[in-house]
């Protein structure tokens, strides 16, 4: 199972959840006792682990991208906000200029 262990994290991964683990590996070793049981009952809960650590993180990757739209909408609101205050000083410099230009004349 060690070298098919991706493989297998991504195809039954989704399949475990909600089974009765101990019912499947009772399926494949009848005896609750034997080490072959025990051994498949322990991969089985591993592969649960595993996948639950891959959707823990979907969601956490999911979060963040959100919390990045976030910031980067604020960044460019804030950026778009200096921009019109850097065309309105140029409005009012520009005012200013033609209107003492107009006085001079």
């Amino acid at each position: 199972m060690p070298y098919l262990l991706p493989y297998a994290v991504i195809n039954a991964g989704p399949k475990c959840i909600g089974l009765d683990l101990d019912r499947i590996a009772l399926d494949y070793h009848p005896s609750e006792t034997s080490d072959s049981h025990r051994e498949l009952k322990c991969q089985l809960e591993l592969l649960c682990d595993i996948w639950a650590l891959f959707e823990d993180v979907k969601e956490a990757a999911k979060a963040w991208e959100e919390k990045e739209k976030d910031e980067r909408r604020k960044r460019k609101r804030k950026h778009d906000e200096d921009d019109m205050d850097v065309f309105a000083d140029n409005q009012t410099y520009h005012t200013i200029t033609n209107t003492l230009c107009e006085w001079s004349s």
